[in-house]
């Protein structure tokens, strides 16, 4: 792997850079929306869909769980999250800020309560 790669192929176990993440939240509230008014969709097809675009240095099931990640992130607030997408124990400081950022913009949460 030369440097130029590593910017759009991270080493396995790197972490999550923001961008990565935003693209991993806006997919994830993009299939709640999709959840929540009983529209049809297909997870793994969103997953494909992003580790071919806009996370291609993440493989389908590292996707996968940061989608579970955010299903956590949810939990915490009381918040439903995506069917079949069952809570992760494990969440990464980074990503519980973005995707408690994401809620406040949303309405979801209020602005302030995500900094507790």
């Amino acid at each position: 792997m030369t440097s130029d790669d590593s910017a759009t192929n991270p080493p396995r176990g790197k972490p999550w850079t923001p961008a990565e993440n935003a693209a991993a939240i806006e997919a994830y509230f993009w299939m709640l929306d999709q959840d929540q008014h009983r529209r049809q969709f297909n997870k793994a097809a969103k997953y494909r869909e992003l580790e071919s675009s806009a996370i291609p240095g993440r493989n389908v099931k590292s996707i996968e769980r940061k989608m579970q990640n955010v299903s956590a992130v949810l939990q915490r607030h009381g918040i439903d999250w995506v069917e079949g997408l069952a809570p992760l124990a494990n969440v990464q400081t980074d990503l519980v800020i973005a995707v408690e950022e994401a809620l406040a913009a949303r309405g979801m949460i209020d602005g302030e309560e995500h900094r507790q």
